[in-house]
């Protein structure tokens, strides 16, 4: 068996400057935008077809998640029965109609989802029909950019992408493809700083099932969401501002 690992004392480290990303013209005329979340999703309505101009931030379809959509059905299943009800006997099934009714109104509009357009362009696919059900990181809309409103970003040399930031100098994510995403806004190129964002030593991030944080020196734990690394350094954004150094923790008997 191998020797145990022993823990030794926490050691402190410095908050340094993040590293800068690099920007480019992105020259490409069409994307595919892909469907968000973790589970199948339903097409409650389409707001574009094939040839529409989009903006930026308009309404591509209202989606609900695959729970929902079980609930809905389960509950319409209930008005089915309710209205066969108030049929045969108007008023004794009336009221439990009603209530029905409003659960499913009420359903409805708190769960849909909107789902809108990164960018600006002219749609050339539209999403299936209402009542569809899709999954995550399949196709939902293809658009034909506008050259002029995209722009890549590509994280330094020597580090690897963890995530992108969901926004950045304005820009929105459009999607990510290994080391470099494709952002919506001004375009850009040469340097640019994703704000809020610092360089920790890679044993001064610490993991759990729920996420990433750091502590500080002075005992407080902060959120932190990673973006990239080298192997040496993590780039994160905590979820405040980091006061003072950071503790970390190295292994021995490796």
């Amino acid at each position: 068996m191998p020797p145990p690992v022993a823990r030794q004392d926490p050691s402190v480290h410095e908050v340094s400057e993040a590293p800068f990303y690099e920007a480019r013209l992105a020259g490409l005329d069409t994307i595919s935008v892909q469907v968000p979340g973790r589970g199948p999703l339903g097409i409650v309505s389409r707001g574009v077809e094939p040839g529409d101009e989009v903006e930026r931030d308009d309404t591509l379809a209202v989606l609900v998640d695959s729970l929902t959509l079980i609930d809905l059905e389960r509950l319409r299943l209930r008005i089915a029965f309710a209205e066969a009800e108030a049929s045969a006997d108007p008023a004794d099934g009336g009221s439990s109609l009603s209530e029905l009714l409003a659960q499913e109104e009420s359903l409805e509009r708190t769960s849909n989802i909107a789902f809108l357009s990164p960018a600006g362009g002219t749609v050339v696919s539209a999403p299936p029909a209402p009542g569809a059900r899709i999954m995550p990181g399949s196709m939902l809309v293809r658009i034909a950019m506008r050259p002029e409103s995209l722009f890549v970003l590509a994280v330094p040399a020597g580090f690897g992408a963890l995530s992108w930031p969901g926004a950045i100098d304005g820009a929105a994510l459009v999607e990510s493809f290994g080391d470099s995403a494709l952002y919506s806004g001004t375009p850009r190129e040469g340097r640019l700083a994703c704000i809020g964002a610092v360089s920790i030593p890679r044993q001064a991030v610490h993991e759990t099932g729920l996420g990433s944080f750091v502590s500080s020196e002075g005992g407080d734990s902060i959120a932190v969401t990673r973006l990239m690394t080298d192997g040496t350094v993590v780039v994160v954004v905590p979820e405040r501002p980091i006061q003072g150094r950071v503790l970390g923790w190295a292994e021995e008997g490796m």
